[in-house]
């Protein structure tokens, strides 16, 4: 629980690159496995709002 802030803060670091620097196949895969882990974690520990929003753009 302690570290999804700074875990949050990096999928935020990591999407900002992704629309400032351009699409990069191993950067994507890096984020999108990121999200899918912090989404899990986040239902865990009950952060349901910040689950949600991860789940959809794990879906999308």
């Amino acid at each position: 629980m302690k570290t999804l802030p700074k875990r949050l803060e990096t999928v935020h670091r990591r999407a900002r690159r992704l629309i400032m620097q351009g699409w990069d196949v191993n950067v994507l895969t890096v984020f999108f496995q990121d999200v899918q882990a912090l989404a899990g974690a986040c239902g865990r520990y009950g952060v349901l709002d910040a689950g949600e929003i991860l789940y959809g753009i794990e879906m999308f």
